[in-house]
């Protein structure tokens, strides 16, 4: 799609599918489908930052997880058609961390006071703190392969429709690689708000 709302930017949900195989004993094998959505942090050239967006209560139990298929499926399904009219909590990932000695409870209740939407909403990612949004892209080789986790190419995105990942085991000249012919299937890109 390459209409506007649908354009890889800043901000936009990735809708994907994919699958796994697990492999047991003997003759034993099952494939496992999923479905993830995906939040654009960032771009630079040709590395996209996704998050993952979560489906989750900080209150309650959560609401959908991956080994519950057929409610996470719903989940997608509902957030594909109404994603750009329902709250979504960008919570900073630096908040995300419990400070030493704190308990769990209080550490949610801090988050429930800083982020008074997350009541309304079970759909929440973990933003890039704003000190952190406009760094430059780590040139050294240890910083380099730390940026790389969660990072995927816009050619991948827009031209293969696949979460084509970038390898954060570097090769010995430090330029990153991205796995080109593998990844999630891209099933839609919509620009939230």
């Amino acid at each position: 799609m390459a209409s506007k709302e649908h354009k890889l930017q800043v901000g936009s949900f990735i809708f994907s599918k994919g699958e796994t195989l697990d492999v047991g004993g003997g003759n034993y094998f099952r494939t496992h489908h999923y479905n993830a959505i995906h939040r654009v942090i960032r771009i630079d050239g040709d590395l996209v930052k996704v998050v993952p967006l979560v489906l989750w209560s900080f209150e309650d139990k959560p609401i959908a997880t991956e080994d519950d298929f057929e409610t996470y499926t719903k989940a997608y399904e509902l957030l594909k058609k109404n994603i750009t009219t329902m709250t979504i909590t960008a919570v900073d990932a630096d908040d995300l961390y419990r400070e030493e000695g704190t308990d769990s409870a209080s550490h949610t209740q801090g988050l429930l006071k800083k982020y008074p939407q997350l009541r309304k909403s079970y759909y929440w990612y973990a933003a890039l703190s704003p000190s952190k949004a406009n760094i430059p892209v780590p040139r050294d080789r240890e910083n380099l392969q730390l940026y790389l986790m969660g990072v995927y190419s816009a050619k991948g995105i827009i031209k293969n429709r696949k979460l084509a990942r970038y390898n954060d085991i570097l090769p010995d000249d430090n330029i990153p690689e991205y796995f080109e012919n593998s990844g999630d299937d891209i099933d839609l890109i919509i620009n939230g708000k």
